[in-house]
């Protein structure tokens, strides 16, 4: 699982890293560290944190679309912003 999509479904959920963690079973440095992709979690840390928020594979596919179509929608906004100050 990508960071930001860690990421998303926190915020998604309105908690916080410290909340999460509780959560799924780790810490908030360990949190904080998947979501600014200094680490990615066990195979057994993403086993249990789509096992306790109730996640399927095909929920994660489509988080991770959203994902990307935000991150699209930003660059555009991003490039037309910039193209216009010129």
């Amino acid at each position: 699982m990508k960071a930001d999509t860690i990421r998303y479904i926190r915020t998604a959920l309105e908690l916080t890293q410290e909340q999460f963690a509780q959560r799924i079973g780790v810490t908030v440095l360990s949190v904080n560290r998947y979501e600014n992709k200094v680490c990615t979690p066990s195979v057994d840390t993403l086993k249990r944190m789509r096992g306790v928020l109730n996640l399927t594979d095909e929920d994660i596919t489509d988080i991770e679309q959203l994902v990307r179509d935000e991150q699209h929608r930003k660059l555009k906004e991003t490039i037309r912003k910039k193209a216009k100050l010129n």
